[in-house]
């Protein structure tokens, strides 16, 4: 039996679809194939009446907001703060829309922020996750 998805309950969740982290080498696919392949959720969920949720890092001046918990691989950021067209969403991305942006200042997207908050508010009890 194939699960379907009532789509006024669904959440694609998109982590991170920022020009920082799209400019990191990512794998298994390209940033190209990774931000046309969101588009198409995107679009394809939010004409069936989903819900679209973008998350993005970003972070105070001195980084004194950001949280350091143990993680496998550390977050690098420059000391002189990352620059607002990097922190930016893919173009493509931003076009295509959503309804919320979550700002997150680690790697995880649920430790620390609003995201159960707003998926409980708008009744999401199915979420695909994305980036």
């Amino acid at each position: 039996m194939t699960p379907t998805l009532d789509s006024r309950t669904t959440a694609l969740l998109l982590i991170d679809p920022q020009n920082w982290t799209l400019g990191m080498p990512i794998q298994p696919h390209s940033r190209h194939e990774l931000v046309q392949r969101a588009v198409a959720l995107t679009k394809a969920l939010r004409s069936a009446g989903g819900t679209i949720i973008l998350t993005r890092a970003a972070f105070s001046d001195g980084y004194a907001d950001m949280i350091r918990t143990p993680v496998d691989v550390e977050l690098r950021v420059p000391d002189d703060g990352i620059p607002a067209a990097l922190l930016a969403f893919d173009d493509a991305i931003e076009t295509a829309g959503y309804d919320v942006a979550i700002t997150k200042r680690q790697w995880s997207a649920f430790y620390g922020t609003e995201l159960d908050l707003q998926l409980r508010r708008r009744n999401i009890n199915t979420v695909v996750i994305g980036g």
